[in-house]
């Protein structure tokens, strides 16, 4: 007998189409209350803070995007039962 199921699986490119509108949505429903409250200082303060130094943000930014494809890579092997 013949199953007939639906196919939702969208392409890598429409994904991105509906995640960028999204993304800014998002953004802009995080962003403007905060600036409309507090202004525009917390943010500039943020960009000249001692953690975008170089020295630190470049060694944290590497290991925690190596942690963060881990993660990916053990819930692949687990979840998707990857046999390698």
């Amino acid at each position: 007998m013949k199953e007939n199921k639906l196919d939702f699986t969208i392409s890598s490119l429409q994904a991105n189409l509906y995640a960028i509108p999204l993304a800014i949505l998002i953004i802009a429903v995080l962003y403007i209350p905060f600036i409309l409250i507090w202004g525009l200082s917390p943010l500039v303060s943020a960009v000249y803070s001692p953690f975008l130094k170089l020295q630190i943000f470049l060694p944290v930014f590497v290991l925690l995007a190596l942690l963060h494809e881990i993660i990916h890579w053990l819930a692949f092997r687990f979840a998707g039962k990857i046999d390698h």
